[in-house]
């Protein structure tokens, strides 16, 4: 599976936490917001199109229980859970972040700015690398 298509499946297992907790705990009018360092999931999530059927079930998913409008892209070297995936001792990750969040998360100024073209365009180079793929197993 695609590395995508798993970031996806994280997206789906995301919504779905969230919609656990909020029934779990009855708050379900509480604004949500959903971040992603996969500006591909993202592209998939905002637009309509007609996905293969892997990916358009889990979007199908994913919109029955959040809207478009709260998904987020933040950049991987913002992103305060890839810093355990870096690899770093226990003592260096305590004193990290990783534990209250980024100071930008408490400001929605702060937030980062992203373009839908640059979802676009990572798209655009995963469908190129599907099809490349696709053509070496055709011959």
């Amino acid at each position: 599976m695609s590395i995508p298509k798993l970031e996806l499946l994280a997206a789906v297992i995301g919504t779905r936490l969230v919609q656990s907790v909020k029934t779990s705990l009855n708050i379900h009018s509480i604004q949500t917001f959903y971040w992603t360092d996969s500006k591909v999931v993202l592209c998939w999530i905002k637009n309509s199109g007609t996905w293969k059927t892997f990916v358009n079930n889990r979007i199908k998913e994913i919109h029955s229980s959040s809207s478009k409008k709260d998904w987020y892209c933040v950049p991987s070297q913002m992103n305060a859970a890839d810093i355990a995936s870096r690899g770093c001792n226990a003592q260096t990750l305590f004193s990290l972040c990783w534990w209250k969040g980024p100071i930008w998360l408490k400001n929605r100024a702060s937030w980062p700015d992203t373009k839908d073209s640059d979802f676009k365009d990572a798209l655009e180079l995963l469908l190129k690398r599907e099809n490349l793929q696709l053509r070496r197993i055709c011959l």
